[in-house]
């Protein structure tokens, strides 16, 4: 699924028209250059950054036998990958502030939806998380 930068400046605009404060940064997860990009924007833009969740991922839940490593690989570097990376780039952030922030925050995403297989290869990804 590709990413979709429309979505991502729709939901800026709902929050924004709501009162509130937001930006979007499009990008694949996983890479340390899309992370280190991605936290310097929120501080850039905000001043500071005091929270990360790292709730993004790809769902692909097919039955094993039907997963490519494609599949596979995007869901090991968006959930797994991106969650390290981010987290890392905060948890720099947070020593070069000195003071104030310090959450990093995981979140399962995929869970809710009813749909996932127990074959699924996303699935020990989910709980390693």
């Amino acid at each position: 699924m590709p990413l979709d930068a429309e979505v991502a400046a729709e939901t800026v605009g709902l929050i924004t028209d709501a009162g509130g404060a937001a930006v979007a940064h499009v990008g694949a997860v996983g890479g340390s250059e899309f992370a280190d990009a991605l936290v310097r924007r929120a501080a850039d833009e905000f001043g500071r950054l005091d929270v990360m969740i790292t709730n993004a991922g790809a769902l692909r839940d097919r039955p094993l036998r039907n997963t490519t490593d494609d599949d596979f690989d995007l869901v090991v570097t968006s959930h797994l990958r991106g969650t390290f990376t981010c987290g890392r780039a905060a948890a720099a952030r947070f020593r070069e502030q000195g003071e104030g922030g310090g959450s990093v925050v995981t979140q399962v995403n995929n869970d809710w939806s009813g749909l996932c297989s127990s074959e699924n290869p996303a699935a020990p990804v989910r709980h390693v998380r």
